[in-house]
């Protein structure tokens, strides 16, 4: 099971993570065993080298990697909302405010990787596609491949470099996978062949999809006691939506790859409330442009917990009246809101227009313009 909004988890993925890096140091299997942890029993669900990349932390002493993933999580953080803000003094403002959100709380308590997979995607689209060195420019791609080793939903934001029409990004992601997929295989050979064939076909093993930290389409359609044809139709309007926003609507860098995390996020079979991070650069992304129609809404979901303040856990959720599906489903609906945005009003989501007068700096958005 997932968060309890305010609790704390005893950092019970890195304590996964630690156990998946031990095995690949001592050359045991990774997906036929389950590792005990703070008094549960957990399976390690990531690809074969994202249990290498976890090996640094397989001899470190629990509470020191914990204090030391933590930090760097605030770091990382700070650094991803630095590409999307100009100023330096607000992008530390808004980080002070982004790591009190459901999404960074849940990340810290049981530290979770995704605000690290977030920075590699956003420094790969907001500042090595767009440095204006061609000597650093020629790597786009690479780090979201490195992220999609690691866990393969970023390979959604594949569709940013496909939106530009920015071949060399496309074919760097996937040469980049390839090779840390590669490097996976080494150890063990039959780790990759069990998580290729097997262990990723199967989502319940990463947990009950009606459970209500799980806000992605599936849990919604999961929690209504629908079929899975429900969720793949959903799934394919979501599709038509986010395509044409991205292909046809939007031409920012910094919306296109924010705009590109709501497929991951609402199409995923299973998308814990923690994976919500982007929600978080979206808030930020709206409140620099001081869009405050969209920003103080995405604050404000992000802030009040609704799915944690209705029955959740040992099944309640197949139960929930029809006042506590929107609570129950708050991220679900309220990203649902920001593709149709992005889809029909794009100007909330395009830079804005100078005022008419020219007035000073401080009357234009924060947004960070990125040299093309």
């Amino acid at each position: 099971m997932r968060g309890e909004g305010l609790a704390w988890h005893h950092h019970i993925d890195l304590l996964v993570y630690q156990a998946g890096g031990h095995a690949a140091l001592s050359g045991e299997t990774y997906y036929d065993q389950v590792f005990a942890v703070d008094g549960t029993q957990l399976p390690f669900t990531y690809p074969p080298f994202a249990a290498l990349v976890f090996t640094p932390l397989a001899p470190l002493p629990w509470q020191l990697a914990a204090l030391a993933w933590n930090a760097a999580t605030l770091a990382a953080l700070w650094w991803c909302i630095r590409l999307l803000v100009r100023d330096p003094r607000t992008a530390l403002l808004l980080t002070a405010a982004a790591a009190w959100t459901e999404p960074l709380t849940e990340n810290l308590s049981f530290a979770q990787i995704n605000v690290f997979l977030a920075a590699l995607v956003l420094s790969d689209a907001l500042f090595i596609s767009v440095h204006p060195s061609p000597s650093v420019a020629r790597w786009r791609g690479w780090l979201t491949g490195v992220a999609m080793a690691i866990k393969l939903t970023p390979a959604v934001f594949l569709a940013y470099f496909f939106a530009r029409r920015d071949w060399r990004g496309v074919a760097g992601g996937i040469g980049s996978f390839v090779a840390c997929s590669v490097v996976g295989l080494l150890p063990r050979p039959e780790n990759s062949v069990e998580y290729w064939t097997a262990t990723l076909r199967d989502s319940e093993r990463i947990g009950a999809l009606a459970y209500a930290g799980n806000q992605s389409l599936r849990g919604f359609v999961e929690r209504l006691g629908l079929g899975e044809g429900w969720w793949l139709m959903g799934v394919a309007v979501l599709g038509v939506v986010l395509a044409v926003a991205l292909f046809i609507r939007l031409r920012e860098p910094a919306a296109l790859v924010l705009v590109t995390s709501l497929a991951a996020l609402l199409g995923s079979p299973v998308s814990w409330s923690h994976h919500f991070v982007w929600c978080v650069l979206l808030a930020v992304f709206f409140t620099a442009r001081q869009n405050w129609w969209l920003a103080v809404p995405t604050w404000i979901v992000l802030f009040a917990r609704g799915h944690w303040l209705v029955p959740h856990a040992h099944d309640f959720e197949y139960g929930w009246s029809w006042w506590q599906m929107l609570p129950g489903n708050d991220y679900l609906a309220w990203g649902g809101v920001l593709a149709l945005c992005a889809a029909l009003a794009p100007q909330f989501f395009e830079r804005r227009q100078a005022r008419r007068d020219h007035g000073p700096t401080q009357h234009r958005d924060l947004l960070h313009e990125p040299q093309r």
